[in-house]
């Protein structure tokens, strides 16, 4: 049985044309993104980068505003310390007159403070300085002036001219406490003033009152130093006519 011949056919040029499905034929390949695509790739990369700069930008925020109040509490607590170390030692003078009163330089009130303490070397010259600790405005001050026999030691205006430290600003208040025995047979307690002429107060409390949000710590001081009249372990006699009493 013979069986009919196949034939081979080549494909030409033209028959591989016309096999080509057109472009508007279901299912043909597209090259490259239509207009709105491109549009709608481009609002989406638009919200990611504002949401990545939006994130940056509260990062950067969250961290200058950490960064300033660690320096606003460093500052506080270098005040603080300052305050502390001045009123902790302070010396017991006793300031005496010609007429055998005596009177121990401390007096303070529930928003000023009058000690004699040291300063340290690099802030002053070196020595022992009448001190008065008090709210000018809004500016916490140190007013200091060298110690010397005055017996106008608590003149109103003693410290007219004298060098001063500014301590903190935006402060709206200072407070004041004395804690002592006031007389010789009365029990300690707290007092907001001080102006006991034998003795020095156990403890005093410093209470500053910012105006900004931040609160300053209470501070309490321990008093180390006690005065005795009997025996003074510095005193002044002020000078009458060139000559020391």
């Amino acid at each position: 049985m013979m069986h009919p011949r196949r034939t081979r056919r080549n494909m030409t040029f033209g028959d591989r044309i016309n096999s080509v499905p057109s472009s508007g034929a279901p299912g043909s390949m597209r090259n490259g993104f239509t207009l709105l695509e491109v549009l709608i790739a481009l609002v989406l990369f638009s919200f990611l980068l504002i949401m990545l700069y939006s994130s940056l930008y509260g990062a950067g925020r969250n961290w200058r505003v950490s960064e300033m109040r660690a320096r606003e509490n460093d500052d506080k607590r270098f005040v603080l310390s300052f305050i502390r170390k001045r009123i902790e030692q302070l010396a017991p003078v006793i300031q005496a007159d010609t007429h055998g009163n005596h009177r121990v330089i401390f007096l303070g009130d529930d928003s000023s403070l009058q000690f004699v303490s040291s300063l340290p070397a690099q802030g002053a010259a070196a020595g022992i300085f009448f001190m008065k600790l008090q709210l000018r405005q809004d500016e916490l001050m140190l007013s200091h002036l060298p110690l010397a026999r005055d017996k106008t030691m608590f003149g109103g205006d003693i410290f007219t001219g004298a060098e001063e430290i500014s301590l903190a600003r935006n402060i709206g208040a200072i407070g004041l406490d004395y804690f002592g025995q006031g007389g010789a047979d009365s029990a300690p307690a707290w007092r907001d003033d001080w102006h006991i002429r034998e003795r020095l107060p156990e403890l005093v409390r410093v209470r500053i009152v910012s105006d900004s949000h931040s609160p300053w710590p209470e501070l309490l001081i321990a008093v180390r130093s006690r005065a005795d009249p009997g025996q003074p372990q510095l005193a002044l006699y002020p000078e009458e006519n060139g000559d020391s009493g």
